[in-house]
């Protein structure tokens, strides 16, 4: 096979596989020194198993987290922090009155 024919090999089984082909993996199969193409294909059907195990292996741990998730959140009480209320500057709420005296009770 030429260089030019094993281009265009490369090339159509990259685009055939686009979907399931990582970027690397569709760099690794472009520059591949393979001289066949039954070895191109070899390496190809390896990435494609390597892809759908990992692929395979996120959803269970996504659904796993949903699961896990679900499972907590239903004990548990869900409620958004308050905002903070601030007193205006004027305002002498929580202030003891100046000037006003405490009267003591007196003990005669």
């Amino acid at each position: 096979m030429g260089e030019r024919d094993a281009l265009d090999f490369r090339r159509k089984i990259v685009r055939k596989n686009y979907k399931v082909l990582s970027p690397a993996q569709r760099a690794k199969i472009m520059y591949h020194p393979a001289r066949t193409r039954r070895e191109v294909r070899s390496t190809l059907d390896k990435y494609i198993r390597e892809t759908a195990d990992l692929r395979a292996r996120e959803t269970v741990e996504r659904v796993s987290g949903i699961r896990a998730g679900t499972r907590q959140g239903s004990s548990e009480v869900k409620s958004e922090p308050l905002a903070d209320e601030s007193v205006p500057d004027d305002s002498k709420a929580g202030e003891p009155e100046k000037g006003s005296p405490v009267e003591e009770p007196s003990g005669d």
